[in-house]
């Protein structure tokens, strides 16, 4: 197939840039245009532009082979219609800038750069809010729904994208067991755009292979959530790690679609103390029980020494006056009182 613009490689001045797409659209104002994309994305403000630009030309076709990600599926849904060949898979994820923080801070100078940070965080969300929006738009459903996917990251088959909504068809032209482009040079560049490499190794099978190892046999395309009722991806599994997340005093703990979280040294460190803390604690309390009922054992032996042992005897004791003596406190006072 003929396509009129054919972006493979990375989006963005260096790249593909706005300007390039904008040139190569003046040429064919008025007509259909056939786009090719295969990029693991880049710019987000180049893509953006690229996006809008499909939108107003107003004929474009988007065929998407190959490991398409971040930027690249965003210049994807200013397009009229989006077919997605069996040879790709298809990411969207949360946005991210370069920090460059490396140096030595005073107190008044950290003061600043969290700020600096949290104002960056803020401008990420909004900018995540517009990605949401857009992906919502193209799907046709609420951000609400969008937002847990770009969280989470993670690739999708062509079936998945195209169920979720964010491709129109799925394309029948690919042989069946052609392979994926995921040569170290691919992963290099996926790893420098921050674009997650799980799952994705050189030597990755037939196509066939790689969706089945997405997505577990016989667990469907996509699955309900009871809690949300919305549709969520099998690889997005909710866990709950509330008793870390506080002691190490997080929001929250991602996990990767292949069930992996990442763990700090110092955070790793945490989690140990705190096991041997409680390991010692365990330790002193088992020790104490076992204290308890050896003193428990003694006891019972006691008690059965004594239950065996014969008893006393004892001897009658008879009154050395032959009489019963009156011992009434009325008479021993009258006796002491004649005796003085």
């Amino acid at each position: 197939m003929k396509y009129q613009i054919i972006i493979d490689s990375f989006i963005g001045p260096w790249a593909y840039s706005k300007q390039y797409v904008r040139n190569a659209l003046k040429q064919y104002e008025g007509k259909h245009v056939d786009v090719l994309i295969s990029s693991p994305g880049g710019s987000v403000d180049h893509g953006f532009d690229i996006m809008q630009q499909f939108r107003d030309h107003g004929d474009v076709t988007v065929y998407l082979t190959g490991l398409v990600a971040s930027a690249g599926t965003i210049i994807a849904m200013g397009a009229t219609r989006v077919i997605m060949t069996k040879a790709s898979a298809f990411m969207i994820h949360k946005c991210s800038n370069y920090l460059d923080i490396w140096g030595s801070y005073n107190a008044d100078q950290i003061q600043k750069l969290i700020e600096d940070l949290e104002q960056n965080k803020k401008d990420n969300e909004r900018i995540d809010l517009v990605i949401a929006n857009i992906y919502a738009d193209k799907c046709k459903k609420k951000v609400s729904d969008i937002l847990p996917v770009l969280k989470q990251g993670g690739w999708m088959t062509p079936e998945e994208a195209r169920d979720f909504g964010f491709v129109d068809e799925i394309s029948e032209d690919t042989v069946a067991d052609h392979k994926l482009d995921l040569s170290p040079a691919t992963l290099d560049k996926l790893n420098a755009l921050g674009v997650s490499t799980d799952g994705l190794t050189p030597d990755r099978f037939s196509v066939q292979e790689f969706h089945s190892s997405l997505v577990p046999a016989g667990s469907g395309v996509v699955t309900v959530s009871q809690k949300t009722n919305s549709l969520i991806f099998p690889f997005m599994k909710e866990y709950k790690f509330t008793t870390v997340e506080a002691l190490l005093k997080l929001d929250a703990i991602q996990v990767d679609k292949d069930g992996y979280v990442a763990v700090t040294a110092e955070n790793f460190e945490k989690i140990n103390n705190r096991i041997a803390e409680l390991e010692q604690s365990l330790k002193e309390k088992t020790d104490a029980v076992a204290l308890k009922a050896d003193e428990i054992t003694k006891l019972k032996d006691q008690v059965k020494n004594l239950a065996d042992a014969p008893g006393d005897e004892t001897s009658e004791i008879e009154d050395s006056t032959g009489e019963q003596s009156d011992l009434s406190a009325h008479n021993l006072f009258n006796t002491i009182k004649h005796s003085l």
